[in-house]
């Protein structure tokens, strides 16, 4: 599992919906800050950070990676398991510094 809200912010919460259950390869692109949940539980793709690869000859299937951004993602059927709508916006300011 992920933290939305790292631990190392002040104000994570220890809760269910501060959390994701990933696969491995989606965990390692969240931990990149390269493909993110976003507000409305649909994927946003860091371009920036993208770019970042690309200029340092780490941009190997980004193009695969970005058409991800905007789809919806599959949230747990019970709304108690959910992750919250503010700490997925409070996730992407702290991870893309918006």
């Amino acid at each position: 599992a992920a933290h939305i809200i790292p631990h190392s912010e002040p104000d994570c919460p220890n809760t269910v919906s501060n959390g994701l259950a990933l696969c491995i390869e989606h965990h390692r692109l969240y931990d990149d800050a390269l493909l993110l949940p976003g507000p409305g539980y649909e994927l946003v793709f860091n371009d920036e950070r993208a770019e970042y690869l690309r200029q340092t000859g780490q941009g190997r299937g980004l193009n695969e990676i970005a058409e991800n951004h905007g789809r919806k993602f599959h949230i747990p059927a019970q709304a108690n398991c959910r992750p919250s709508d503010n700490y997925l916006r409070r996730g992407l300011e702290i991870r893309m510094g918006i």
